[in-house]
């Protein structure tokens, strides 16, 4: 369930961010995110994830409106 409610926190702040007028969000609860729009600068969002065998990490594509969950053993 902690997934289930992390996930749904992070939809409900999006809603609250979107009807506030915000127009760029990053939002990462524990691996749940969420991204709208880009940096002030015009620069995509950029999402990696850590790989726990080698600790390197894997870009995600993830686009703006859109959302992502991971899950790991660290």
């Amino acid at each position: 369930t902690d997934g289930i409610a992390k996930g749904y926190a992070v939809d409900e702040v999006a809603v609250l961010l979107d009807q506030l007028g915000v127009e760029a969000y990053l939002l990462n609860f524990s691996g749940n995110m969420r991204l709208k729009g880009a940096h002030l600068d015009g620069r995509p969002w950029s999402v990696a994830i850590l790989n726990p065998v080698d600790r390197g990490t894997i870009p995600a594509a993830i686009s703006s409106g859109e959302a992502i969950a991971s899950s790991g053993v660290d």
